[in-house]
């Protein structure tokens, strides 16, 4: 065996310390910052974000992140990029809403050593500015009318801003109710605006498209309108206008034929139509501060054969559930009034002590027992318990 010179065999315990050096004679990281840069690391995004809007504020929650000491949210507008919006040390955030009607909203978490985790999934939330109108799908999709907006404002069956749907060709903004008929075609009574001076009602498949418009220059001969506000569909599909400038009801085929005027002489300035069960229209007829009945004859005209008045002071909407109660929204006092079948009054509703109501306008069911209104003036949609 060959021997090591004798300089080397000297030499090596020392290249031997010096490459230990750095690890064995430097002071130690703490380990608090070694776990934290390991959480860190491992931080997930925040989970179910959430985007509650009530006039141009709003208010984002989400699930704790583990790990987390902050959090940092996001804004985007439709389509642009995300940009730095608020800081949270607990999961939940509130601020004012930027210009526009659609907007995205992130968060992410931030650990002890100030590393920031990925973003969350991204939520929706729409601005409304002039709330009306308000129908429920099979699938429990609300659809909203915004006289502000030149689509349709959809939100999930939970609540959530889905976003605004529709054909930018076909605008809205004019458009202050909506709703839909048995084969789920979205049915909108339409004013003029600045785009088009023409009134009446168009009709949107399931898809939203544009299958049928019935708008002419306004005028007061039968199938004309001056501002239409509300609109329904009985159950042979036919389609009823309260034409509110004309003071009267106007019944057209659901392929846009007029069949008959209805009311005329009898309503003054109709702002909702409804029907019940057994196909009997209702009418808020708000300056006579009473929902009127209409009851179809055997040669198909219509007869007002009752009415529900009480404590009802301008109403704006009605709506009838499937035990036939009828619920009316009021402006002159804001609330709501429910009559079982027979026209008695069963049920008010005026707010909560700390959110009364103040605009209270449409009106739908979410088939899980609640009842949904859209507020114009805190320009939200507000879920209250329906009466036993």
């Amino acid at each position: 065996m060959r021997c090591m010179p004798h300089t080397l065999t000297y030499l090596l315990p020392v290249l031997l310390c010096s490459m230990l050096a750095p690890i064995s004679l430097s002071h130690p990281r703490p380990l608090t910052a070694l776990a934290a840069t390991i959480d860190n690391a491992t931080l997930g995004p925040p989970t179910n974000l959430r985007a509650d809007v009530v006039q141009d504020s709003v208010s984002l929650t989400w699930r704790p992140t583990p790990g987390a000491t902050g959090y940092r949210t996001y804004h985007a507008g439709p389509r642009g990029a995300f940009a730095h919006f608020g800081e949270s040390a607990s999961p939940a955030y509130r601020g004012s809403l930027p210009a526009g009607s659609l907007h995205r909203f992130s968060v992410s978490a931030v650990g002890a050593g100030g590393r920031e985790s990925k973003r969350s999934r991204e939520v929706r939330a729409v601005r409304l500015s002039r709330p009306w109108g308000l129908a429920v799908g099979c699938d429990g999709r609300r659809y909203v009318r915004d006289a502000a907006c030149a689509q349709t404002v959809v939100l999930r069956a939970d609540g959530a801003a889905e976003g605004l749907m529709g054909p930018d060709s076909c605008r809205f903004d004019g458009s202050f109710d909506l709703a839909l008929d048995l084969a789920g075609r979205l049915l909108s009574a339409k004013w003029e605006n600045g785009h088009d001076v023409r009134t009446g009602f168009l009709v949107q498949d399931g898809r939203l498209q544009l299958v049928l418009d019935c708008r002419f220059e306004e005028g007061s001969k039968p199938g004309r309108f001056r501002k239409p506000m509300g609109i329904a569909a009985d159950s042979r599909g036919h389609i009823f206008v309260a034409d509110s400038g004309n003071d009267r009801v106007q019944e057209f085929t659901p392929g846009g034929k007029l069949v008959q005027v209805i009311g005329a002489g009898e309503l003054f300035q109709p702002m909702k139509t409804a029907f019940d069960s057994k196909d009997r229209l209702y009418v808020a007829d708000s300056t006579k501060n009473r929902v009127a009945i209409f009851t179809r004859l055997p040669d198909g005209s219509y007869k007002l054969t009752g009415e529900l008045k009480g404590k009802i002071k301008e109403p704006c909407y009605v709506a009838i559930d499937n035990r036939d109660r009828v619920f009316v929204s009021t402006n002159r006092v804001a609330g709501i009034y429910a009559y079982d079948a027979s026209g008695a009054q069963i049920w008010e509703y005026h707010g909560e002590p700390d959110r009364p109501l103040s605009g209270p306008r449409g009106l739908a069911f979410d088939g899980k027992g609640n009842l949904l209104v859209v507020d114009d003036t805190l320009r939200c949609v507000w879920t209250v318990k329906l009466p036993e």
